[in-house]
Formats: structure tokens, sequence, C-alpha cells
């Protein structure tokens, strides 16, 4: 345990120096989110410590998955910087997005494509939810009759129809392709209102700020879930500050505020199980605090351990196979390597449990391709990761880019937690709503904007007028 805690003890001061070396020569010592820089923070707070609690806990009897959690880290790092050296460290792009003027744009057309596409994206959480989502349901029956049993059991029953129930024969209806759009799409019109309303200080869009929010954590929570409204709330964060400067206080307060939404959300369902199995809000504050530092993290884990013990073995692409079918609306992935994962760490569970043991994307390029698979995997994710942010801020500073700009860098930011396939299902869905939002700006525009206006046979001292050129005396 102390070889472990000391071996992740030097890896984070070198992770931490590596990063702020990358990053003053990206951005001048700036904060500005970077994937790398959402990739480090994931590591430092999700992924690493499952790998020291499942040492203590005698999950790991060596140091084996210790070594190779730091192995891909910096593997990571190490294609990152590598593809970047041979751009000889060049202009930043993050510098160069961050320090543009916003392009002036007229905001009465986005009003009414936020007002189109929030239509759509309501009438695809109705037919998702085949109704008010079911936190809401929760909400109101709360409200009219009280508290009761029930609820815990309506959002139970849902979640598992709306999250994973197609894989056990269940009913389906697209539900994994209606919640990424659902992920993606609200968050996006969020932080589009949120810069025109740091722009422009206009009432309007405080409300329109405000729906959308609030339509982020009613839609996106809807079945239940907790963690995706908080990514969606940090995906606006990051974007949003593209426009607006953070300072480290502002910063600090929105991360605590975020951190204690998440535990208020969490605490009352976790003291009602233990409640219900005799223990005491101590029990539950563990078993939340487990959740939150070693979280998927640990499932990675025992992928490692399970596989060296000869309990499992390596699929050679069958994970992410499985998972690009899963990804694939309409389509029958089978049953999911998570939930072969989860039996085997519960010999006892009934074989109608419906339960996943997601992990972090360690453990699936692990259960394919072992160790060596793992860092070489994870060295070409951090060029992927370079190249694609230099391509990313090349674009203009406006409303719409800023609102692409930050989601596609969360995608990349997040490739250690959810994988390359989910980001890039969640990245191709990103691409469908800015064109969506586009068409729908192009439909509400006025014909003023749409259409450039004709020359006919301009006379040339007309022309040169408009043009400030200079006009030649008459011969």
């Amino acid at each position: 345990m102390l070889v472990c805690s000391l071996l992740f003890a030097i890896g984070a001061l070198l992770l931490l120096a590596s990063l702020g070396w990358i990053n003053r020569r990206e951005s001048g010592n700036r904060i500005i989110f970077t994937p790398l820089m959402l990739f480090c923070i994931n590591e430092l707070l999700l992924v690493w410590p499952a790998t020291i609690y499942a040492r203590a806990e005698g999950v790991s009897e060596d140091n084996y998955a210790t070594l190779v959690v730091l192995a891909s880290a910096f593997s990571f790092v190490a294609g990152y910087v590598m593809l970047r050296s041979k751009a000889k460290w060049s202009m930043s792009g993050p510098v160069y997005f961050w320090s543009q003027p916003l392009k002036q744009t007229k905001s009465a057309s986005h009003l009414l494509a936020i007002l189109l596409c929030s239509s759509l994206f309501i009438l695809s959480g109705f037919y998702l939810y085949q109704g008010l989502p079911p936190a809401v349901n929760a909400m109101l029956e709360f409200a009219s009759k009280g508290y009761g049993a029930g609820i815990n059991e309506l959002l139970s029953e849902r979640r598992l129809e709306l999250t994973k129930g197609h894989f056990f024969g269940g009913e389906y209806r697209g539900q994994g392709a209606i919640r990424v759009l659902l992920r993606t799409g609200w968050p996006y019109l969020a932080i589009v209102s949120l810069v025109f309303l740091f722009s422009r200080r206009r009432t309007e869009w405080q409300l329109i700020s405000i729906a959308t929010l609030l339509a982020c954590v009613v839609y996106i929570g809807g079945e239940g879930t907790r963690g995706p409204v908080l990514w969606a709330l940090i995906t606006v964060m990051v974007a949003v500050s593209y426009y607006a400067k953070y300072r480290i206080r502002t910063m600090a307060y929105t991360g605590l505020m975020l951190f204690a939404g998440l535990i208020v959300l969490s605490l009352p369902q976790k003291l009602s199980k233990v409640a219900a199995a005799g223990g005491d809000w101590r029990d539950a504050v563990q078993q939340l605090s487990e959740r939150l530092f070693t979280g998927n993290g640990i499932n990675s884990i025992y992928v490692i351990e399970y596989m060296r013990s000869g309990y499992m073995e390596h699929r050679w692409g069958g994970i992410h196979s499985t998972d690009i079918c899963a990804a694939l609306p309409f389509v029958n992935s089978g049953i999911p390597f998570t939930y072969e994962l989860f039996m085997l760490q519960n010999p006892g569970a009934k074989a109608t449990r419906t339960t996943l043991s997601s992990m972090t994307y360690l453990g699936s390029l692990y259960g394919d391709f072992g160790a060596i698979g793992a860092v070489v995997g994870y060295f070409l994710l951090g060029a992927l990761t370079a190249l694609c942010s230099q391509l990313l801020f090349r674009n203009e500073k406006s409303v719409m880019n800023i609102a692409y700009v930050g989601m596609s860098v969360m995608c990349l930011g997040q490739l250690n937690l959810n994988g390359i396939v989910y980001c890039g299902v969640a990245y191709g869905v990103l691409l469908i709503v800015s064109r969506m939002y586009q068409f729908c700006l192009l439909v509400t525009a006025p014909a003023s904007q749409t259409q450039r206006p004709k020359l006919k046979q301009a006379n040339l001292a007309t022309v040169r007028q408009r043009t400030h050129m200079p006009v030649k005396p008459n011969q």
C-alpha cells in the first residue's frame, strides 16, 4: 500500500509538471480549458484514486495495476507532446481562439432558432419518456401526496427501461440515440444562450438561459441519473470560458457548487438504501464517497486482475465491436461485457439482475488487447487529441463556434472515461445538432440576410465612390 501511494504521489507531481510545461508552451500560463487539461483532471480525480482503493482493499495484491494505469496516462501525454513537437509548437490554437473578439450577429434569428430546436428536443424527450420524464413525475407525486416508497420504484424501473432494458429483451425505441441527442442538444442551446446573455445583457436572454439550463436538468436527468447532468453543466462552463474570463476563485466556487449539488442529489438515495438494510448515515456517506472517488475506475482494476488470474480472457476487439453495435440505432448488440463483469464480481447474484459494471476506457483497452494494447492505445489517443485540438481552435470566434468547440473539447477530454466509441458517437451527434441549428438559423433569418444583393451594370464612378477608390480627373 505504501509503495502504491508513493508511486501515485510521484506520478501526480510528474503529471502536473507536464501539464504546466505544456500549458506554458501553448497558452502562456493562461487558464484555458484544453482537452489535455481535462484528461489530467479526470486521471487525478476519477481514475487514479480507484487504483489506490483497490490496493488498500486487497483487490490488487501487487502494484501491477498501478503500473498499467501510470504507464497508460504518461503514454497519452507522450503522444500529445510528440505530435505537438512535430508541429514545432507553432502558435497554439486555444490562444488564437480565446484572444479573438466575438463575431457580432443579430440575436433575433438565434432566438427563433433556439425555440425551434427546443421544440424538437422536447418532442424527442416526450417520445423517449412516453410523456413527462420520470423524475418530473416523481416530483409531482411528492408535491401532491408526500414522500412515498413508490418514488424510488418508479425511478428505478423507468431507468432500467430507458438505459439498458433493451439489452435484456425490453422494447427498443432508439433510447441510446435519443439520450445522446438530448445530452448534446440542450447543453448546446444553453451555451449559445449564455454567450448572448453575457454579450447583450438583455432580459429575454436571461430567461432563455434559465430555461435551457433547467431543461438540461429535467431532460438529461429525466430517468433519475445524476452524472450526465453534472457533465452537461461542466460542458457549459468549459465552453463559456472561451468568451467569459474566469478567475481561479470563480472556478473554485463553481467546482464546489457542482460537487455539493452532486452530493445533494446522491445522498438521499444512498440514505434510503442504507436505512432499508439497517445501516445509519455514516454507512451512506462511506458508500457515497466510494462511489464518487472510485466510480467506474475500480471496475477497470477488476478487469486487469481477473484477466491476470485467468478468470477472464482477452476479447481481441470484442468489447469495442459490441460498443459500436450498441451505439448504432436499432442494432442488437447482445449482452455487453460489463454485464459479464458484474456477474463475475457478484457470483451470488440472480441471473435476472440487470446491473452493469461500467468501466473507464482503460478497462476496455486492457480487456481487448492487454497491457501493451492499453499503452499503445493511449499513445494514439494522445496524438489524436493534439491534432484535433489544433484543428478545433482554428475557427473564428462566433456564438455557434464557441458551443461547437467547447463541446468537442469535452468529448476529447473524456476519452479516458467514456472511450473512443462513445466520444465518437457524441461528436457525430454534435455535428448533427450544429448543422440543425444552422438550418434553423437560415429558416428564421430575414430574406435580406440570406440573399446577396445583385449588382447590375453599376456605374464605374459609383463603384469607386462606394469602395473609396480614388477617381482620376477627366483628361
